[in-house]
């Protein structure tokens, strides 16, 4: 090695050193500081009542799923909705309730839903903060 590599290896080398140290402790996390920063998903508490005025049978303008809330307060959504992967075909039964401008749903899995809920006329309107979905009275 020449004088000068000499010098320039000298010179870089607690630089070197440096960079290493910062990248080790930049990639050190604390557990607890990030569960405690994790966003959460709102809890839905599956309260209210069944309203017989939304009672019945609901199919979409397509008539690809019908979706029945009976005034037991049992429901059910049966027949093929669009995802990404295509057309997938649904079969479930769960609960539901009103509370106050929600219609909730219980699941038969214990996973608790929640839609904005309009009635004008024979037309139902459930909607999510990204979608509306339109059902009309069978």
């Amino acid at each position: 090695m020449n004088l000068a590599n000499f010098s320039m290896y000298q010179t870089i080398k607690p630089l070197f050193a440096v960079v290493i140290a910062s990248v080790l402790l930049a990639g050190c996390k604390n557990e607890e500081d990030e569960a405690q920063n994790a966003p959460t998903m709102p809890t839905i508490e599956f309260k209210g009542a069944v309203d017989k005025v939304y009672a019945g049978k609901w199919q979409t303008p397509d008539k690809k799923l019908v979706l029945t809330l009976e005034e037991t307060g049992a429901a059910s959504m049966i027949g093929k909705i669009s995802s990404p992967g295509g057309e997938k075909d649904v079969n479930t039964k769960m609960e539901w309730k009103i509370d106050g401008k929600n219609l909730l749903f219980l699941n038969e899995d214990g996973t608790k839903s929640a839609y904005g809920i309009k009635i004008k006329g024979s037309t139902l309107e459930l909607s999510t903060a990204k979608t509306t979905s339109v059902y009309n009275k069978m």
